[in-house]
């Protein structure tokens, strides 16, 4: 599937002000699930410098610094994406072993893979959680990710919520309700209780017919031996195959979000956002009769 996604940020300040560096992640990744085509990246004001590199998990983010005082910061992009994953059990686990919950990976991979395993404070409820679903699946992983991912969806009700950091996971058990970023981290922490390393991600996705995204969307992955970094949507319900397009992924989501910025000055801030996400219809190519 060919995708057309166009975003863009729009910073309004009532009095100019010292634009401290700017960090962008806006860049949709290349992987075995998404090949990116074209990307298309406007600034205004200009900044003085910019140096384009990978980050801790390899997406591309952009450093900006600026010169001057500013009433303003524009940035626009517009991204041409194929996605390619139709399904997204399309491998084999490495190890019958790790078909099993609690799972367990070997020292090397484990040792590497720490900082997607280590949780912040247990909370009591998300234990639970995982507890069940895991004596549910006990020989499943695949089924222990699929039924965490649908009973979230199931059970917490989305909400919209424009800005701030994801929710707490024990406090979005408590409210049984959250943006697509809090139904994330609860996703994430529960496999992290399951012993399954687990980032969080933003992106993009296509909606149903009519309805189209217009804003970031936010999901989860985790690290299954053989298969690699997988996604999953709670907020869906369902795996991710070729509806989603990934921006950037951590272990920790601030490092993951699409921007990150301050300023200097005495001034009040806004900011507009607006986001397209379009399915790209391919021409058949003509055909001599």
């Amino acid at each position: 599937m060919i995708l057309e996604i166009t975003h863009s940020l729009t910073y309004r300040y009532s009095q100019p002000v010292y634009l401290e560096p700017y960090i962008l992640r806006l860049t949709p990744r290349s992987d075995g699930a998404q090949a990116l085509q074209t990307f298309e990246l406007r600034i205004d004001p200009k900044p003085q410098h910019s140096s384009a590199a990978a980050d801790l998990d390899g997406a591309t983010s952009h450093c900006l610094h600026f010169s001057g005082s500013h009433d303003r910061l524009c940035i626009s992009t517009r991204s041409v994406v194929e996605t390619l994953r139709t399904n997204p059990y399309d491998f084999l686990l490495r190890d019958a072993a790790y078909s099993r919950i609690p799972l367990a990976y070997p020292g090397e991979l484990r040792a590497a893979l720490q900082i997607y395993l280590q949780r912040g404070e247990a909370d009591p409820q998300v234990d639970a959680l995982a507890r069940t679903l895991a004596l549910d699946n006990r020989d499943g992983t695949l089924d222990f990710l699929a039924d965490l991912t649908r009973r979230i969806h199931q059970v917490w009700r989305n909400e919209h919520r424009e800005s701030g950091a994801p929710r707490r996971p024990g406090e979005t058990l408590t409210l049984a309700r959250g943006t697509c970023r809090d139904l994330a981290v609860l996703w994430m922490d529960a496999c992290r209780a399951a012993g399954v390393a687990a980032r969080f991600v933003s992106g993009y996705k296509l909606g149903e017919g009519d309805d189209s995204e217009h804003h970031l969307h936010a999901w989860a992955e985790a690290y299954l031996p053989g298969g690699g970094w997988r996604g999953f949507d709670p907020s869906t319900g369902l795996a991710v195959v070729d509806r989603h397009v990934a921006l950037a992924a951590s272990a920790f989501p601030a490092l993951a979000s699409p921007g990150q910025g301050s300023f200097r000055g005495e001034a009040l801030s806004e900011l507009a956002t607006e986001v397209a996400v379009r399915q790209r219809v391919a021409k058949l190519p003509l055909t001599m009769p």
